[in-house]
């Protein structure tokens, strides 16, 4: 198995293993100084500092370690082993869940790219209404960045998208066709960028790099998004507009049932019956009707704070991590595809993107 397993995977088994190392040592009267120079370590600094790791479940020991603890210990007992073996099975079992959930995120992420290809040209075609739209133009495209290395990374609005299309900043065009950009990332130094973008004729996504556009990405760095932010999706936009999109299915973990979210009639099916959002959403920002009115504050490390959620009490942008406090003081965090609570337990998760008035209702239902 492998010895390089995080021990946050499996942090009981870690702490039972790290239990059981500290009070082996204290039965012998050992201090971690003593027990070091017992293990052969020259630099005893270093060795009482990594037994303290061991001890209190930040790490565990690796390779031979574990012989050399109980030589050092005068134990001849299979314990540690039998203890060691636990936490590896559970840290493994614990890394394939979440690699799996992280490939499930992934694919929510690209599934929002991928619509965003499919229909570039509906959205171009509306692009005077959807930059005029009070909330339209604000969406968010979680998977499109701008990124430049030492100096940082903003995601990108639809309407940001659609301007820097039209005006080529994010373009590029050679003898056949246009790349229109939704990601890039790279660093000033080089010149030298990543991007991911699609030609015009459609096709999959493509990954490939292209040069100066350093400049480009600066500026998109250094525009301000207004401070109200949209109640909405790309999903739900597409869907005001004739395009069919697939209901989001949302799973309460905790109740062991499922919702369908309806884009277009923005209805939720609950097992008791059908719930409308359309109140939440509300036709004009700021009114009581919608329920909540968020806030974008890009003044303090990228932070976005979200205020005015009622009765939801506050939350923070980090990324694309809204990490928001209830009323009852419970912190949750909702990233694209899942909401997780206070101990990084799935609570509900999306087949796609949610809208942020589709999260705020499931939030206060909790």
């Amino acid at each position: 198995m492998s010895d390089v397993l995080p021990t946050d995977w499996a942090p009981e088994a870690a702490k039972a293993l790290g239990d059981w190392i500290s009070s082996q040592r204290r039965i012998r009267g050992l201090s971690r100084a003593q027990l070091a120079t017992k293990m052969g370590y020259q630099n005893v600094s270093k060795g009482a500092s990594r037994i303290a790791d061991w001890e209190t479940g930040r790490d565990y020991p690796r390779g031979d370690r574990l012989s050399v603890l109980r030589a050092g210990l005068e134990c001849d007992t299979d314990t540690p082993w039998k203890l060691l073996e636990a936490f590896l099975v559970q840290a493994k079992q614990t890394g394939q869940t979440k690699r799996r959930e992280t490939n499930r995120r992934a694919r929510v992420g690209l599934e929002e790219l991928h619509l965003l290809r499919q229909h570039a040209a509906l959205l171009r075609d509306h692009s005077r209404a959807i930059l005029h739209s009070p909330e339209d133009g604000l969406i968010r495209i979680g998977q499109a960045i701008a990124q430049l290395a030492y100096i940082g990374s903003t995601t990108l609005t639809l309407g940001q998208l659609l301007q820097s299309w039209a005006n080529g900043s994010l373009r590029a065009d050679d003898e056949n066709s246009s790349l229109y950009i939704v990601r890039i990332a790279g660093s000033p130094l080089s010149g030298r960028h990543q991007v991911t973008g699609f030609r015009t004729e459609g096709g999959s996504l493509e990954y490939t790099t292209v040069s100066d556009f350093s400049r480009r990405a600066g500026t998109l760095l250094k525009q301000r998004v207004p401070r109200l932010v949209t109640r909405d999706c790309l999903a739900g936009l597409l869907a005001r507009r004739g395009v069919r999109v697939a209901p989001l299915e949302i799973i309460d973990h905790t109740k062991h049932i499922i919702y369908r979210y309806d884009h277009t009639t923005r209805q939720v099916t609950t097992p008791s019956g059908l719930v409308d959002l359309n109140l939440r959403f509300g036709t004009a920002l700021n009114t009581q009707a919608a329920n909540w009115t968020p806030r974008w504050d890009n003044t303090g490390g990228n932070k976005r704070v979200l205020s005015q959620l009622q009765p939801l009490r506050t939350g923070i942008w980090r990324g694309d991590a809204l990490e928001v406090s209830t009323a009852n003081q419970r912190a949750w965090t909702a990233t694209p595809g899942v909401i997780t609570d206070e101990q990084g337990t799935p609570r509900f998760t999306f087949s796609g993107i949610a809208p942020p008035a589709l999260i705020t209702w499931l939030l206060e239902t909790t």
